[in-house]
């Protein structure tokens, strides 16, 4: 079997007694206490031969997955952005049709691109999940809508654009009264709408 060589940070972890113990417990490996010496990676090298370190358990795995759910049922989608976890964010929403059945929008300045495209990565590789986007120019607010259903998404979108401008409208038109309100009376507060 071939074994590539190891990096130096690679080199760093096996020189580390507890990191070696740690994968054979991972891994669900047995061993005799008489077979590791010194730091273990003679002992690691055979089992990797044997193949015995080919895969997690699926143990291992069922509790690796419940332990993810639950970490995952404790953020909150401004949890997730932040931390630039949009993948994590659209499994947590639309991890089946069932769960998130509505279209939902999410806003990112027009200028984080980084983001948008982790989220429509994470949106493209989730079988079914549409997306549609609109942007606010006068705002630099892009918003995503998701969901399952295209015709939705889309309509949401759509929707959410003519809301927003009927309100840039409305705001233009109280901005408007407000400056007048002021230059007839200076002790009126005026307040940025925008």
């Amino acid at each position: 079997m071939f074994l590539p060589s190891t990096s130096d940070k690679g080199k760093q972890k096996l020189s580390q007694v507890d990191f070696v113990r740690s994968q054979f417990i991972h891994y669900g490996v047995q061993f005799d206490e008489k077979q590791f010496s010194g730091k273990g990676t003679l002992l690691l090298r055979k089992m990797l031969r044997a193949g015995k370190l080919d895969q997690v358990p699926d143990h291992i795995k069922q509790i690796e997955a419940q332990l993810h759910a639950e970490w995952l049922d404790r953020r909150s989608v401004q949890q997730l952005l932040a931390a630039r976890e949009e993948k994590f964010m659209v499994e947590k929403y639309f991890r089946d049709t069932n769960k998130t059945t509505k279209p939902f929008g999410i806003s990112y300045k027009l200028s984080d691109h980084p983001s948008q495209w982790r989220l429509y990565d994470a949106v493209n590789k989730t079988n079914g999940l549409h997306y549609c986007a609109h942007d606010n120019l006068s705002t630099e607010i892009r918003t995503i809508f998701l969901g399952w259903n295209k015709n939705e998404v889309e309509e949401a979108a759509r929707n959410y654009g003519l809301a927003e401008e009927e309100e840039e409208l409305a705001r233009g038109a109280e901005a408007e009264t407000r400056e007048q309100v002021t230059e007839e009376n200076r002790d009126v507060e005026i307040i940025d709408l925008g």
